[in-house]
């Protein structure tokens, strides 16, 4: 499999250069760029042309998200792996929203990261499991709040068992 041109986007130095590094020695990828914000990310685009980005989210000038955003409103094939400290629920299911084809922890083992990477360039996603399994549970209490908005009536009873229901309890 050719290795996939990339562009890293972290506001931390230190974390870019290793990184890159890491990325170099295990020949993982070709890193074709890098950008310290969002940005500078979206101003790089107009020379580069990465077939994948590593985006992290907290950044200053223009975080993750917007650079999300408007890079795929640039180039909708490109595929965007994030790669943040961040699991929130707000973060993960917004960047998903967008569009982006993998989410990562920066806890990840090298294993997993290159897993990411080849899914993602298959055309699969990848999404870190423990996150996918937050994501459901968030989903399921929008799902109960819901219910318990609309249905003033219930009892603490009805209301305990609908709970019970979406945490996945058994009778």
């Amino acid at each position: 499999m050719k290795k996939p041109k990339i562009i890293i986007v972290d506001d931390n130095q230190t974390f870019r250069q290793s990184l890159i590094l890491l990325i170099t020695i295990e020949n993982i990828a070709q890193v074709i760029g890098k950008a310290s914000n969002g940005k500078e990310f979206v101003e790089l685009l107009a020379d580069c042309k990465p077939e994948m980005v590593l985006m992290d989210i907290d950044m200053p000038e223009m975080n993750g998200i917007e650079a999300t955003q408007k890079a795929l409103e640039i180039m909708p094939e490109l595929k965007i792996i994030v790669f943040s400290m961040y699991g929130n629920e707000e973060y993960y299911t917004k960047m998903k929203q967008l569009g982006v084809k993998g989410y990562i922890l920066k806890s990840c083992d090298i294993d997993e990261f290159e897993r990411a990477i080849k899914i993602v360039m298959k055309g699969g996603n990848y999404f870190f499991a423990d996150l996918e399994m937050k994501n459901i549970k968030y989903k399921q209490l929008k799902v109960v709040d819901k219910i318990l908005s609309e249905n003033s009536d219930l009892t603490v009873t009805e209301i305990k068992l609908i709970q019970n229901i979406y945490s996945g309890s058994s009778n």
